[in-house]
């Protein structure tokens, strides 16, 4: 591949005239290109006999240049080739880092004694090698899809090195005599940009804003969908909006209408195994005693038997059997009578534990007669405790905690 590349250079151009007007060419090139790393107009001097003309005698010390030059191709001609193979891994921003460090290491260097038109000159020709690489990766099916091509395309930033070589031998050329110009190299330059230039950085550029909008688009989509994953995580571990309520596992809470809870009414109450209080009031005492919550009546009460108002007494139910627990109807205090509630503490903060110490919600119950609802929605349900955090204080001065009903359904 290098060679073809080569080959359309106009150096190579350039040395073929030159063999084809002086016989005695690969004489003179061997003599002065032989165990020499780097060439001047001194060193040719004996040689300037041969050409009628001061260019003529300048593409001589330029294809001089360029045979010394070959002598330590191997890293960058190895660099070209990789990166235009077929099927390659080598198409990295770290080769294409290599290939313009063996280009001012290896290459240049054979050049540095001309003067700076001649310099650039050389330097046009090595560029357009690297250009014709990038039309030959064009070709190969998806490589201008491929982001680590566009990447390694963008890192070789072409056309600004030739914008940037150009525009200073333009600049030199145009400053220089008339007898050192070098017409055809004005031409196969215009012709190359035109004609190769041109086109490569339209595909490229339509590609890489290609690549840009797909690049967009996924990242917008990656957000999105991460949006919605993260909304789904949180929904759930949070237990509020539309996925915890579609999963069945919005957190409990206590809602003030029944209309917030699915299917408010429809569902049979529990079967409960056993329920018991950690608390109670003169044990033996049917007054007080912890089967009140269950009874059925929300003129009995149980009461705890603290002397801290029962702060973190629990009571327990035991559910038959694993199953869906949908809401919880609780009647707060002593709700005998209108007295009574407001003689006895009333539960105000309560935590409801449901099977295990990982699902605890802490909520609030209002200081108000008649059933309060919790809702719950829970699958798989075999064991709730309400743990009694704080209290509305009573009015009879004993600090006692009472709960007249508790339902769960």
């Amino acid at each position: 591949m290098f060679e073809e590349y080569y080959d359309s250079t106009w150096l190579a151009g350039a040395q073929k005239r030159l063999k084809e007007e002086i016989p005695e060419l690969d004489q003179l090139l061997k003599a002065q290109y032989h165990k020499k790393k780097t060439i001047t107009p001194e060193l040719c001097q004996d040689q300037r006999d041969f050409f009628d003309s001061t260019a003529a005698y300048e593409r001589y010390l330029l294809v001089v240049a360029t045979k010394i030059a070959m002598l330590d191709i191997y890293d960058f001609k190895f660099g070209v080739d990789i990166a235009a193979a077929q099927s390659n891994i080598e198409r990295t921003q770290a080769n294409a880092e290599d290939i313009f460090k063996y280009l001012n290491r290896d290459i240049m260097k054979a050049y540095k004694g001309l003067d700076e038109r001649l310099q650039l000159i050389a330097r046009l020709n090595w560029l357009s090698i690297l250009y014709r690489m990038v039309h030959d990766i064009a070709k190969i099916r998806g490589a201008v899809h491929d982001q680590k091509t566009l990447l390694f395309f963008r890192k070789l930033n072409l056309k600004e090195n030739w914008d940037k070589a150009a525009g200073a031998y333009r600049a030199a050329e145009n400053a220089a005599k008339e007898d050192v110009k070098q017409p055809s190299f004005d031409q196969w330059m215009t012709d190359f940009e035109k004609t190769v230039i041109e086109p490569e950085e339209a595909l490229w550029k339509r590609e890489e804003i290609r690549g840009a909008a797909i690049r967009r688009t996924k990242r917008a989509v990656q957000i999105v969908v991460l949006c919605a994953v993260s909304y789904v995580i949180i929904s759930y571990a949070a237990g509020f909006g539309y996925v915890a309520r579609m999963l069945h596992h919005l957190r409990p809470e206590v809602v003030t209408n029944t209309a917030d809870i699915d299917g408010f009414g429809t569902f049979p109450p529990a079967d409960i195994a056993d329920y018991n209080a950690s608390s109670i009031k003169d044990k033996g005492n049917p007054l007080y005693t912890d089967w009140n919550l269950m009874d059925g009546d929300t003129t009995t009460s149980w009461t705890e038997g603290e002397d801290d108002a029962g702060i973190n007494r629990r009571m327990y139910f035991n559910i038959e059997k694993k199953a869906t627990v949908n809401y919880i109807v609780i009647w707060n205090g002593d709700q005998s009578s209108e007295e009574n509630f407001r003689a006895h503490n009333r539960l105000k903060q309560v935590t409801l534990k449901i099977n295990d110490t990982r699902h605890m919600y802490t909520m609030t119950l209002a200081d108000t007669m008649g059933p309060q609802y919790i809702r719950v929605e829970r699958e798989d349900v075999d064991r709730l405790w309400i743990i009694i955090d704080s209290v509305y204080e009573g009015d009879n001065g004993e600090d006692e905690t009472s709960v007249s009903e508790v339902e769960i359904y």
